[in-house]
């Protein structure tokens, strides 16, 4: 804790409440005008603020890179807390976690607030990045 300050990857319902901002849509744009909305479909990260944010002020909640969730991955919700905390444990594959919200490489359809993946916890990758959070309430963009 060399910034005196506790940060944490959000949970996945965290995150997910992060991208929708506030919206019941799978995206938080209108997706016929995906266009300049998102980096999807393309050969690298661009820069955080490329795109226009989401109603909360975030930005690149869907596309440039998959985000890293503190959960462990699991195929489904059966069973998964109800109150916002994080899925901790996944005896059958305890060394995958949640990853949301697409990247530069995928096709929009990959690119949104809804659809999760699992990624092994080692894997390093140029598409998977992570958002974190201070105090368990704000986000904060860690563009390494």
């Amino acid at each position: 804790m060399i910034t005196g300050v506790a940060f944490d990857l959000p949970t996945e319902a965290k995150w997910e409440y992060a991208c929708r901002a506030g919206t019941e849509e799978s995206c938080y744009f209108d997706l016929t005008e995906i266009e300049n909305k998102i980096n999807c479909n393309n050969t690298q990260t661009s820069v955080v603020g490329t795109f226009s944010p989401n109603p909360f002020g975030l930005y690149d909640m869907c596309g440039n890179v998959w985000e890293w969730c503190y959960d462990k991955w699991h195929e489904n919700y059966e069973s998964a807390p109800n109150d916002g905390s994080a899925w901790t444990t996944n005896p059958t594959i305890d060394d995958y976690r949640v990853v949301r919200g697409g990247s530069y490489s995928d096709n929009q359809r990959l690119c949104n607030s809804v659809l999760r993946n699992g990624a092994l916890e080692k894997i390093r990758r140029p598409w998977i990045g992570f958002r974190v959070i201070v105090n368990k309430d704000i986000l904060f963009v860690v563009n390494i």
